[in-house]
């Protein structure tokens, strides 16, 4: 099953929209879009007990 329910994240977002996206999505995934969506990375939160960290993987 894939998901297609993401919220997307543009690449000139500022850090408040992106805190904003990610308070209100119980996704940890969110693409990195330009204005016609093409993706061009994917922003992953992870949290843990011990700390919480984000990681980027770059689309080729």
């Amino acid at each position: 099953m894939i998901e297609t329910d993401f919220a997307t994240i543009h690449f000139k977002a500022t850090l408040r929209d992106i805190v904003e996206t990610v308070k209100h999505s119980k996704k940890k995934y969110f693409p990195i879009v330009k204005k016609n969506n093409k993706l061009l990375e994917l922003f992953i939160w992870i949290i843990s007990e011990k700390k919480c960290s984000i990681q980027n993987t770059m689309i080729q």
